[in-house]
């Protein structure tokens, strides 16, 4: 840390020192220079600083901005909190999806919270407390709703009766209506599915009581209809079995083709037919014998100990019968009866046949496969020879039809079991236009900034560089001038003594030698004085 403090201190002064040493116009160029970088900086950041948006119209409280922050935090929108924590700003290029995912997370909350239930005061009724709540319940069910998948809206109403006897009350059935706004088919599974949510999150709220609907009229789920098998179930399974068809020949062409469309026409079989039948087999060796199931036995006796008469009339005409007669004078007879029901060995069956079987004979399927040929004008245009690219896009725009092999025939029909099937191939054109370079300034105005301040700063800092290179050789330099021109100027006041003694050594020797010739220039020179 004191290693550090040191370095700090011996940086601060060795600048200190060196701004010392600069002179006032030095000092001046590098302030406007640090003004300059500045100046750069902040424009650099006001013109990439991202515009920002209120989300909210009006403040929130503490909770729902909480919320709200979550579900930014979760979708990677970044924002700002402002008004102490009220309200929340966003950036205007995202401010769209801001909205979208609050609005889907149902965020912040509106209507009836928990605490506005249970905050009761003495005047509240009871009839009030129970209104509040049934609003609250069917406040939550709609937002348990409308987070499902596939429900953009949903309303509910509740009609639960009032009984102050709760014994009675536990008797009075409830009911439901659901209203859905959806963003896609539901299926009956997933219409069962919210009508038993809905039944389990209501007293005394059967499912038979329950109507659902969507935003087109349609009945979605009305009562229990498990047993039965609707018009709308019988659209779904037949949904489904095309589904599944498109999905198997989707799988099985689409790395070989660009796009494959598939159209099946499946003939589903919803009628319902219930065979019973009773097959009987003999038991044992008497073919017209089976197991005993019934065996009644009666027997019976009499006896007479009177004297008889004569049998017959002595009127009789004709032979008189006899009669075998026991001397005469008692009689007897024994009767003995059995009765016995046999059952013979019995197999019952049951055939059903199951509806909405798929007749793969009646059924049929009709597949289009697209190859896409791209064009590219980069690519195109240098070949084309008296044609313009907007005319080679126009000659060659339409469809052609490719030759489709039997073999993909046979694979469609193996993988769907229709015989009945038709495939298509067709070349689809695609044109890919040259991308025209376009040149956004603001774009680069953050580049151009940065380069000027670099520019701006590599000259301040050249600068300063010399200007320390010429401070520390300037002692040396001053020295040996010094001293180098006081050299010279005794040499130079030598030189200049010694001329003048030798002109004035000629002088007085022209003087001596030629006196009437300096007397006649005297006179010529005082002649041009007085004239001038």
């Amino acid at each position: 840390m004191n290693n550090l403090q040191q370095t700090i201190e011996q940086i601060s002064n060795q600048i200190t020192e060196k701004l010392n040493n600069l002179t006032k116009k030095q000092k001046i160029q590098i302030g406007i220079g640090v003004l300059a970088l500045i100046i750069a900086i902040t424009a650099v950041v006001l013109l990439t600083r991202p515009k920002m948006k209120n989300l909210f119209s009006e403040n929130l409280d503490s909770k729902s901005i909480g919320q709200v922050a979550t579900v930014l935090n979760e979708n990677g929108i970044k924002y700002k909190l402002i008004n102490d924590s009220t309200n929340i700003q966003v950036q205007e290029n995202q401010y769209e999806q801001a909205l979208m995912y609050t609005a889907m997370s149902d965020v912040p909350e509106s209507g009836m919270t928990f605490d506005q239930v249970i905050n009761n005061t003495m005047s509240t009724t009871q009839t009030e407390m129970t209104a509040k709540n049934n609003e609250y319940k069917k406040q939550q069910l709609e937002r348990t709703l409308r987070s499902m998948e596939g429900i953009e809206n949903a309303r509910v109403e509740l009609v639960i009766p009032e009984q102050k006897n709760a014994y009675l009350q536990s008797q009075v059935e409830s009911r439901a209506s659901i209203f859905l706004t959806l963003s896609k088919t539901l299926t009956t599974k997933q219409c069962e599915g919210i009508a038993t949510y809905i039944s389990s999150s209501v007293a005394n709220l059967d499912k038979k009581n329950i109507v659902v609907i969507d935003s087109q009229g349609n009945t979605l789920y009305s009562g229990s209809e498990e047993s039965q098998l609707g018009l709308n179930k019988q659209q779904e399974i037949k949904l489904l079995a095309e589904q599944d068809v498109t999905q198997k020949v989707s799988n099985l062409l689409g790395n070989m083709y660009d796009d494959v469309r598939v159209s099946p026409n499946l003939i589903l079989d919803f009628d319902q037919y219930q065979e019973s039948s009773q097959k009987y087999q003999t038991q044992g060796e008497d073919e017209s014998r089976g197991v005993i199931q019934q065996e009644t036995q009666a027997s019976s006796s009499t006896k007479n100990n009177q004297t008889g008469a004569e049998p017959g009339t002595t009127t009789n005409g004709g032979d008189i019968p006899t009669y075998q007669t026991n001397n005469g004078t008692s009689g007897e007879s024994k009767e003995t009866q059995k009765d016995i029901t046999y059952a013979p060995d019995k197999t019952e069956s049951v055939y059903v046949k199951n509806p909405g079987n798929v007749d793969l004979e009646k059924s049929s399927l009709s597949v289009n496969l697209f190859k896409n040929k791209i064009y590219r004008e980069e690519e195109v245009k240098p070949t084309l020879t008296g044609m313009t690219w907007s005319e080679f896009k126009v000659s060659n725009r339409e469809q052609r039809t490719l030759a489709v092999d039997e073999s993909i025939v046979n694979s469609v029909k193996s993988a769907t079991g229709i015989d009945n099937v038709v495939v298509n191939a067709y070349e689809n054109p695609i044109f890919l236009d040259q991308e025209v370079y376009q040149i956004d300034y603001k774009d680069y105005l953050p580049l151009v900034f940065l380069v000027l301040a670099l520019l701006l700063i590599a000259f301040v800092v050249l600068r300063f560089r010399k200007h320390e290179e010429i401070v520390e050789v300037e002692p040396e330099l001053e020295v040996e001038e010094m001293l180098k021109a006081a050299k010279e100027q005794v040499e130079l006041e030598e030189i200049e003594l010694k001329e003048t003694l030798e002109t004035k050594r000629q002088i007085d020797k022209f003087v001596d030698e030629k006196p009437e010739a300096v007397a006649n220039l005297l006179r010529n020179w005082l002649t041009e004085e007085d004239w001038e």
